[in-house]
């Protein structure tokens, strides 16, 4: 479960004009429903996609949740992009579609959430398959810039087998700063506490905060495009 901090359409502001856009929504399956039947209708939703400027990923939980059964994880090149896709969506074959969807999964729409990524990653760069997310919560430590922990991060992301994306919240909050997520191949071992160990001169994400399910926040990303 993420702390809040959702965003409403009713001011449209752009924190971050160049950074790629994240959109999170909590989803359960309908009654009697099973990943296999909203797989298939996933195949639709590709129609909507756009391999450089909106795509998609579901992400299955490795730990146990009472509130869900999978994010919805969409991600735009830019919030430009975002308020655009927003427009999109009250066309007749996306409505066709959520009607689809709607009898298979239901998503908490009100609880949505909204980060910018603040990398140099590329936008297709978090779209890999056979992956795994992990996820951290974070707040920097006194004195620590942001481009700071920005370049140790571009630092680490060379190399090929992690990558370590920072996700600042569209909304600020006092109880985080930065959420970061560490993708990798579903093959590879990460090495335990590999995030302090290389940001904890920065960052702390050992925060007082965090409930039981905050240490084993991991995913497995299936790409939709």
């Amino acid at each position: 479960m993420f702390l809040v901090s959702c965003s409403t359409d009713d001011e449209y502001v752009v924190n971050f004009p160049e950074s790629v856009f994240i959109e999170f929504n909590w989803c359960s399956y309908a009654s009697n429903k099973s990943p296999d039947e909203l797989g298939a209708i996933f195949i639709d939703y590709r129609n909507f996609l756009e391999s450089n400027s909106f795509n998609a990923s579901y992400l299955n939980p490795l730990f146990k949740t009472d509130t869900y059964d999978f994010i919805m994880m969409e991600f735009f090149k830019n919030k430009e992009s975002f308020h655009q896709n927003s427009k999109d969506k009250n066309g007749f074959f996306y409505k066709r579609w959520i009607a689809q969807f709607s009898q298979t999964a239901f998503c908490k729409n009100n609880q949505k959430q909204y980060f910018y990524e603040m990398t140099s990653l590329s936008f297709q760069s978090i779209n890999e398959k056979d992956t795994e997310l992990r996820f951290f919560f974070c707040k920097k430590l006194e004195n620590v810039s942001k481009e700071q922990i920005i370049n140790s991060l571009n630092i680490l992301n060379l190399d090929n087998e992690k990558k370590v994306l920072m996700l600042s919240p569209e909304n600020y909050n006092d109880y985080y700063d930065y959420l970061f997520v560490i993708s990798t191949s579903k093959d590879i071992l990460l090495e335990e506490g590999f995030l302090m160990k290389n940001l904890g001169f920065l960052v702390n994400c050992e925060l007082d905060f965090r409930s039981q399910d905050l240490d084993e926040l991991v995913f497995e990303n299936y790409p939709l495009l």
